[in-house]
């Protein structure tokens, strides 16, 4: 006899079959049941002698049943078997203690991390305020030493014209005349340091650009070199000059070119011993060949490569690093520093990183030094990257002949009558539609110093000039003809190749409803008609700034996981878009940016422009920067070969694969599989 019955929670639809033992008449039989936990009465169902029950919860019951016989006695006791249905494994206990011990892990979990972020945060915001104070002192030491030059300059002009004037007057064999060239030659050197100090302060602020101009640079070179013929004369100091080739046309920025050699020549004359040695050597480089790389129009395919060799005393291995930072100097072994102001090779530094040079050191405490600066000079190379204007045929044909006696004026001059500014295009590009031909000109005044103003009668043309050139801002009137400020605020936001470009509207109605409709269409801005010539400014920096940092953002989302970049709407989409091209092309060693601007559907330079304002990466950095994440996903994955996984990712040379991918990641590929820091 079964006093129990166990069933499982699916088994929670089931019948039972009762009878009585009554045979006197047993179609009299009549029954009632009942299911104690689920029912409160009983069920009397006749002569039924099945009960079904349907979706019973877990839990445990007690079916009872009774019986009457053929003359209406009911049997009250009845009988009863007790049922438990098991409840689902989730609705156990030792399911809830797992639930109850998942929660409060969760719990803690959540609790560490906003503690560690927490955490995190104020220790970024105390490094914040150190760098904040770091580059605050910074900038107050700069500027006070600015100060300083500007209130030195009119005392020497004061000393330097008599004096040459003196100079000039004296004869030759007088004794006197050593002595004027002396104080003329310190004073000189003094007007030098002020200078660099003037033009630390003009770097920092972005106001320093290259004024390019052509002529023989391999003579420029050399004659640089000559002026230091005479000091290694006087120290007995070894001191020789070679180049190959011995001439060369090229692009350059005279004035900045001196500053570099003179600095780096000055400091390896002035820790040579007498009796020592150094040498310059100049040579035509072409990086592209030696790597066997595709070539872009914005990767240099040719420098020129000024190697400063000496013999003094060296720069011990730890100190190597620190030499390019503005007023370091280094210290002798009984504490003392050796003479010099700490400037001279944080200017060339400097002024190289303007050019978008290179500027490299190998030294051994003790056994000299060696210092190669090396100077973009491929004209595509300078155009692509806008350091110079338009190239003109007329202006090649003119070389520039220096009177190298007097290297700074004469460069400077070169510069103030060259044919055409060719630092032009280094800034932004702002496109001014207005129908009104004053204030278009009035903008266009006000601003030129600052800018490259290209102007547009009207909506229709702003458009075409927007589309082709790609400029860094727009400033564009609401109402004109053909098309309007709305309408073109509209299209030009909606159109991938110019979406991300900032437009400040300009209007002379003071309705709400214009600004709203604006600023709806995308506008970033709205100024009303009278403007102050200052707010404008004030918004284009502002948007300009934005813009930079936006760029920055992207660039940096782009390094770590390009898939996931977030970027506005229609921005993102053209970014997904050049990545399926890049991710569909990986391995073709010939993609670059031609001929993923042809499978884009734009010009190069939509395509350059585009990418540089959403990125502020080149086209070629671009397609490199996605070789690279993937040569990353493929190294992890541990597949492959070093080697492979470069052929894999378009690249057809080993050694510029490392040096790419250390650049970009600060290991070696071998270091970031064996997951070295």
């Amino acid at each position: 006899e079964i006093d129990e019955i166990t069933l499982a929670h699916w088994q929670s639809v089931f019948s039972i079959n009762y009878v009585t033992l009554n045979y006197v008449s047993p179609e009299k039989n009549r029954y009632a049941y009942m299911m104690e936990g689920f029912e409160t009465d009983w069920n009397y169902v006749g002569p039924e002698r099945t009960a079904t029950y349907t979706n019973l919860d877990p839990g445990s019951y007690t079916f009872r049943v009774k019986a009457s016989n053929n003359d209406g006695l009911w049997n009250t006791d009845g009988t009863a078997i007790n049922i438990t249905i098991n409840p689902p494994f989730w609705k156990t206990w030792w399911a809830f203690l797992i639930q109850f011990i998942v929660a409060v892990t969760a719990i803690a979990f959540v609790i560490n991390y906003f503690v560690s972020r927490q955490r995190l945060r104020n220790a970024l915001k105390i490094e914040h305020l150190e760098l904040e104070k770091m580059y605050e002192l910074d900038r107050l030491k700069t500027q006070f030493f600015s100060n300083i030059s500007h209130e030195f300059h009119s005392p020497l002009t004061l000393i330097l014209t008599p004096l040459e004037k003196l100079i000039s007057t004296i004869d030759k064999n007088e004794p006197a005349q050593e002595s004027l060239k002396l104080i003329h030659r310190n004073a000189q050197r003094l007007q030098r340091m002020i200078n660099q100090l003037k033009n630390f302060q003009k770097i920092q602020h972005n106001d320093m650009q290259l004024q390019l101009s052509r002529g023989d640079i391999v003579l420029f070179i050399r004659e640089i070199a000559r002026s230091f013929q005479e000091y290694a004369v006087d120290h007995r100091i070894q001191y020789q000059f070679n180049a190959a080739p011995e001439r060369f046309t090229a692009w350059f920025d005279a004035d900045k070119l001196d500053k570099i050699i003179y600095n780096v020549l000055s400091n390896a004359f002035k820790f040579t011993p007498a009796g020592g040695e150094v040498g310059v050597r100049v040579s035509i480089i072409h990086p592209d060949a030696q790597q066997n790389t595709q070539t872009e129009d914005d990767l240099p395919s040719q420098y020129v490569e000024i190697v400063v060799t000496d013999n003094g005393i060296g720069i011990p291995a730890d100190k190597i690093e620190d030499i390019f930072k503005r007023y370091y100097q280094i210290e002798r072994e009984n504490g003392q520093y050796y003479p010099g102001s700490g400037i001279g090779l944080a200017f060339a530094n400097e002024l190289v990183n303007l050019y978008q040079g290179k500027i490299f050191v190998k030294s051994s405490e003790g056994n000299g030094s060696t210092f190669s600066v090396q100077i973009p000079v491929d004209e595509h190379f300078l155009e692509a990257k806008q350091l110079v204007g338009e190239f003109s045929a007329d202006s090649g044909k003119q070389l520039v002949n220096w009177d190298f006696a007097e290297t700074d004026n004469a460069a400077d001059d070169v510069a103030a009558n060259a044919p055409e500014s060719l630092s032009e295009k280094s800034m932004p590009i702002i496109l001014v539609v207005e129908d009104d031909d004053e204030i278009r000109n009035f903008i266009k005044k006000a601003f030129q110093s600052k800018y490259r103003i290209v102007c547009a009668a009207n909506g229709n043309q702003g458009i075409t000039e927007a589309t082709t050139l790609i400029p860094d801002l727009v400033i564009s009137d609401i109402k004109m003809p053909e098309t309007s400020g709305i309408e073109l605020c509209n299209r030009l936001k909606e159109d991938e190749k110019t979406s991300h470009i900032p437009i400040i509207l300009l209007t002379a109605y003071k309705s709400r409803e214009y600004k709203i409709e604006g600023l709806q269409k995308g506008a970033d801005a709205y100024l009303s008609k009278p403007f102050n010539i200052d707010e404008l400014d004030i918004q284009i920096t502002n948007l300009l700034q934005i813009r930079k940092k936006l760029k920055e953002k992207y660039c940096r989302q782009i390094m770590l996981e390009p898939a996931n970049v977030e970027i506005e709407d229609i921005d993102e989409k053209f970014i997904q878009r050049v990545l399926k091209t890049i991710e569909k092309r990986i391995s073709d060693r010939e993609l670059n940016a031609e001929s993923l601007s042809r499978e884009i559907g734009m010009s190069r330079m939509q395509l350059y422009r585009k990418i540089r304002g959403l990125t502020n990466l080149t086209v070629h950095e671009f397609i490199r920067t996605i070789r690279l994440k993937r040569a990353t996903e493929l190294l992890k994955e541990k597949r492959m070969t070093i080697t492979e996984v470069a052929y894999e990712v378009g690249f057809n040379d080993l050694t510029y694969f490392a040096r790419c991918f250390r650049k970009q990641y600060q290991k070696s590929p071998s270091e970031f599989v064996s997951g070295k820091e």
